[in-house]
């Protein structure tokens, strides 16, 4: 299935931009916070605060039984930009995606044990054909 991000219900389109336009100030600070913990040293298990369920509510009984059904899914990602980006900046940019297809109830969850996935990225002639298609497969 190919998505189109003027297809989404506007909520979920106006997320998929502002995570877009997030992309860059997320990418300096991950690489800040890289620096502060290379620097410093990581913190022993013993000290790290306990971390609440990554899913809650809704999300965790949809993604609990897709596990217990055995169902898998694959996403796959293709970028089209007159300045194409590496893939593993690509693979960040398309997290808030692939949670807006949770939330849209397209996918039951995105963990590791349901959702495997791919990105690309290919170069296009004008900036009017920029975009980004996700293709979604139900795995057997």
């Amino acid at each position: 299935m190919g998505i189109n991000v003027n297809d989404l219900r506007p909520d979920l389109r106006a997320r998929v931009l502002a995570a877009a336009a997030r992309q860059s100030a997320a990418e300096a600070e991950a690489a800040a916070a890289r620096r502060a913990h290379h620097a410093v040293g990581a913190v022993p298990a013993a000290e790290r605060p306990e971390q609440p369920p990554a899913l809650v509510g809704d999300r965790a009984r949809a993604a609990a039984g897709a596990r217990s059904r055995g169902e898998r899914y694959r996403v796959e990602f293709v970028a089209y930009a007159c300045r194409p980006c590496d893939w593993d900046n690509l693979a960040g940019s398309v997290k808030e995606i692939q949670d807006a297809m949770v939330d849209a109830g397209w996918l039951p969850g995105d963990d590791w044990d349901v959702l495997e996935g791919g990105v690309a990225s290919r170069k296009c002639a004008h900036k009017a054909e920029q975009r980004v298609e996700a293709t979604l497969t139900r795995l057997a």
